[in-house]
This record gives structure tokens, sequence and C-alpha cells, in this order.
């Protein structure tokens, strides 16, 4: 379907659409299917509600998303306060015939995560930090080596979860919120 190049706008709000406001759309260049506006922030810590529609050869529009008046896209303008999500189920044995004992966690940010580590004492000593890789989807892990760090099922291994946003002023989620997890 062609659409008409010279018709696509941008439909925006500041107040939940109790008002709106349409800017024209302009295209990047002039083979591209890349429109872009610019748009006047009044403020910080708002909610910018928008849609955009253009409509074809026909006149018929065409929404997006298609159902922009029950729910616009939204952005939140201002200071990221939210803290990473972390799903965690901990760790709570360890069987000697085991060579090592592996950390996992989801982990999940509004605006995206940035570094997840572990960090752990053995026997009540100094507290080590050892990273968690980001794998499929949401998915972190690390595998602390037992033999490496001379660890045996009567030794106390103690840990938490910590992560960090991607925010300017980075937001931190530790888990659990108080003390750590034992290992037996």
């Amino acid at each position: 379907t062609l659409f008409n190049r010279d018709n696509v706008r941008l439909v925006w709000s500041m107040d939940g659409f109790a008002s709106r406001d349409t800017l024209p759309m302009s295209a990047v260049n002039e083979q591209s299917s890349l429109f872009s506006a610019v748009l006047p922030v009044s403020g910080y810590n708002t909610m910018l509600e928008y849609y955009i529609y253009t409509e074809d050869i026909f006149s018929r529009i065409y929404r997006m998303p298609s159902l922009a008046d029950e729910a616009p896209y939204s952005v939140f303008i201002g200071t990221d306060t939210v803290k990473p999500v972390i799903d965690h189920s901990p760790v709570t044995w360890f069987f000697s015939m085991i060579d090592s004992v592996s950390f996992s966690a989801s982990v999940t940010d509004n605006i995206g995560v940035d570094t997840v580590y572990a960090e752990y004492s053995i026997r009540e000593g100094e507290w080590i930090s050892i990273g968690l890789e980001p794998l499929a989807g949401d998915l972190y892990k690390t595998v602390l080596s037992v033999e490496e760090e001379d660890f045996s099922e009567t030794d106390s291994l103690r840990y938490r979860i910590i992560a960090y946003d991607k925010a300017g002023s980075p937001n931190l989620r530790v888990s659990p919120s108080e003390g750590y997890y034992a290992v037996s």
C-alpha cells in the first residue's frame, strides 16, 4: 500500500490526552520510510503519550499503534528512579560430589540492565565479587568453582545478587534486600 508521504503526523499529549497536539513528521531523506519530528518538552517528570498516523492513496487512515485511542505509546520524561527487578531462586545446598555452585537470576529493568554480579563469602571471610554473564532473554548466570575456592560441604557460603541499571544515575537492587543467602 502506498501512503501519502506528505501526511505523516505525530499526535501527542502530556496530560493523558485530555488535550493533544499534532505535528507533521518529515522523512529522513527522500527515499526513506523513516520519519521524525521534534517535540517541545515543557518539563521533566511527566509522561508523554503519542501515536503516529498517515493515510494511503485512497485516503484511508492508518494509526500506529492500531489501537492508539485506547493504548498509545508512552515514555516517561525525567529521571529514572526505577530499580532493576531480580528474580532468583536461592541455592540452598551443596554436595561434595559436585565441583561448582551455579548462581542464576532473571533481571529486568525499564530502561535496561547494565551489570549483574554476585558477592560471596566463604567461611565468614572477605566478600568477593563475581560477574553474572547475560544469557538468553533476561537470564544471567555464573559458576563458582568449588575446587578453586577450596570449598567443602562443611564450609559456609553466603552470597547475594546485585544489579545496576543503565540510568544516568544508576539504580541498584540487591537480592535479598537485607542480609544474604546461605548455602550449606
